[in-house]
């Protein structure tokens, strides 16, 4: 899935895929986070992320390259094999 897709071009299958996904993702991230920093909710680790802020690494899932791009100051990782149908080309 493209994190690019807009959401009106997103099949219900789709959407609920993406749904599953989600909540997964988040509930590994917020354990990970309990076990890594307790009560220091300032600390920021994200070593644990597969692509997130990866850059020109090597993709977990299928070996390409990760590409990165920045928009309005966040991050956003993705796997060009993984994540094809870009609006913009790298």
């Amino acid at each position: 899935m493209s994190p690019f897709w807009k959401c009106h071009e997103l099949s219900n299958t789709e959407i609920e895929r993406l749904h599953v996904a989600t909540h997964g993702v988040l509930a590994r991230a917020v354990d990970e986070l309990r076990k890594r920093i307790g009560e220091d909710i300032h600390l920021k680790p994200r070593d644990f992320l597969k692509v997130h802020n990866r850059k020109d690494e090597t993709c977990p899932r299928c070996g390409g390259r990760i590409s990165q791009i920045l928009a309005r100051q966040r991050i956003t990782s993705y796997c060009m094999r993984c994540q094809p149908g870009l609006l913009i080309k790298n």
